[in-house]
């Protein structure tokens, strides 16, 4: 077993999960409970799409490609099959009796149309995302602060 497969794996959901709550608190804080629920799934809606799961960025029309580039799903998504198929791994075993179409990795990693080897790429901008979310979210906060007076808060 691989072990560096296995950690680069959980950092990067990791990465996810951390991207992805920002991005909830940053709903939470523009609107309130009914809006914040239609627009929140409005933005997870985008995120799938968008992200490589719905459709793929060659098959995507090019005035929509440069939404691609904001999804969080999609540099985590890369990431990860990244770290479990790329970086020469080996092929996988399959039973003479059995078809199996991904038997070598790149294969699927040509499928899929990702490039595979830029986990650090991945890693970057995930950790850009978390950061500007999380400054975007304290600078809302500190404004919202700021307008209410002392007696508001009560």
């Amino acid at each position: 077993m691989e072990l560096w497969r296995f950690g680069v794996f959980t950092s990067l959901g990791f990465l996810i999960i951390i991207v992805s709550q920002s991005l909830g608190l940053l709903v939470g804080i523009l609107f309130d409970v009914v809006n914040g629920t239609f627009f929140g799934s409005a933005v997870a809606c985008f995120q799938l799409i968008f992200g490589g799961f719905c459709i793929t960025y060659r098959d995507m029309p090019h005035y929509l490609s440069w939404f691609y580039n904001f999804s969080f799903l999609k540099y985590g998504a890369e990431g990860m099959i990244g770290s479990v198929m790329g970086y020469e791994r080996s092929a996988l075993p399959c039973p003479k009796s059995d078809f199996c179409q991904y038997t070598y990795p790149e294969k699927f990693i040509d499928d899929l149309g990702i490039n595979a080897n830029q986990i650090e790429l991945d890693f970057v901008l995930l950790i850009i995302m978390f950061v500007a979310l999380r400054i975007i979210i304290y600078l809302i906060l500190k404004m919202k602060l700021k307008r209410k007076s002392f007696c508001d808060l009560f």
